[in-house]
């Protein structure tokens, strides 16, 4: 009987060895993955990984209510605060090519116009559909903010000759 129980206690710390050492390395191709999702654009840096992970902890008031209350129960899926090139966007939905912004008062200072102007081209030149919003359209009428992003879903679709479902679960 004592052989029985070596033998299992043997195999049992073998498994277990050997489980935590592929469940590590999966991590670490899993690390290396998330890596390389970012670096596919050469301005890409580890500040501006870390600023788009900031300002999805502390999205501002209005972005939380279109988040929680219609983006993220909408399909085909948005992200929040995406990195395309050397910028972050607010929400971003690959399938679509299509950015939404949602903007406060610094964007409209004369000081931030013209990063504001060249963002925009920079986004529009690969071929990314933009839609921008006040933070008074999310708080005064997120109906009417909502019935936008929908029929312009709906309209993308169809510029890209793409068939797919626009619905809210």
């Amino acid at each position: 009987m004592p052989f029985f129980f070596n033998w299992i206690e043997e195999h049992y710390f073998f498994t277990i060895t050997y489980y935590l050492k592929f469940t590590f390395a999966l991590g670490l191709v899993r690390q290396n993955e998330k890596k390389v999702k970012y670096m596919k654009h050469d301005n890409v840096t580890h500040e501006l990984v870390d600023r788009a992970s900031n300002l999805r902890k502390n999205q501002t008031e209005e972005e939380g209510k279109l988040w929680n209350l219609y983006l993220k129960k909408i399909s085909p899926r948005f992200t929040r605060q995406k990195i395309i090139g050397s910028y972050i966007v607010d929400f971003y939905c690959p399938k679509l090519k299509m950015i939404i912004e949602i903007d406060g008062e610094q964007h409209y200072l004369e000081e931030n116009k013209e990063y504001e102007v060249r963002r925009e081209e920079y986004l529009q030149n690969l071929g990314y559909k933009l839609l921008r919003f006040y933070n008074s359209d999310i708080n005064r009428n997120l109906k009417n903010t909502e019935t936008t992003i929908f029929h312009s879903c709906i309209t993308r679709a169809k510029e890209l000759n793409l068939d797919v479902e626009i619905n809210f679960k």
